[in-house]
């Protein structure tokens, strides 16, 4: 889901079904959950969490769900619902796309380490939970697709903060334009005689 999305952590553990459509194949971002220190010096946790709207205009979002997440998402809707017959009231319905058993929320911050736990396991390192979403721009923008889509599915602020982070890209992105012009002068047969 993160790498066929682009959403981060955060967003992907605060989705909830009825920001989902099945249907359509489009999930709205609405908001995101962030693991925060804890102000209140009696509490038993130092943590907690807080679910916040996205902190710019751009991070409200639709983002279109590839037909292979599609499918995998109706699966796996159906497989909450059962279990939630299974376990009846003792399940936590909050909506939630991404749970425990329960019903309860998987939070961002297991999932990060369960990520990170299996990539290590798989003998890679220096891979994390947020690589998965910058492979998911990098593969658009090295497919062709504009940068200002990549920056409106990414939900960044301005397509200079997705120009900028995905700089590395744009060597590959260069010469594609060259082989492009160049296809389009040999098929204009353009005379290309030192003369303009």
């Amino acid at each position: 889901m993160a790498l066929g999305t682009g959403l981060r952590v955060g967003e992907l553990a605060a989705l909830r079904w009825e920001n989902v459509d099945l249907e359509k194949g489009i999930i709205r971002v609405k908001e995101a959950v962030y693991r925060v220190k804890n102000d209140d010096k009696h509490a038993e946790k130092k943590t907690r969490l807080i679910f916040q709207p996205p902190k710019t205009e751009k991070g409200r979002r639709v983002v279109p769900l590839p037909e292979k997440i599609r499918i995998e998402l109706k699966r796996h809707r159906k497989n909450q619902a059962q279990t939630k017959l299974l376990i009846g009231e003792m399940y936590e319905d909050e909506g939630f796309v991404f749970t425990w058993q329960d019903g309860r929320m998987v939070t961002p911050d297991y999932l990060s380490k369960r990520f990170l736990k299996l990539i290590r396991d798989a003998g890679y390192e220096g891979i994390h939970f947020h690589t998965l979403r910058h492979s998911y721009a990098s593969a658009l923008l090295k497919a062709g697709e504009h940068p200002k889509v990549v920056q409106e599915l990414l939900g960044h602020s301005t397509i200079t903060v997705t120009l900028d982070t995905y700089s590395h890209v744009e060597p590959e992105l260069k010469e594609r334009a060259a082989e492009k012009i160049n296809d389009f002068l040999e098929r204009k047969n353009l005379p290309l005689d030192g003369k303009g």
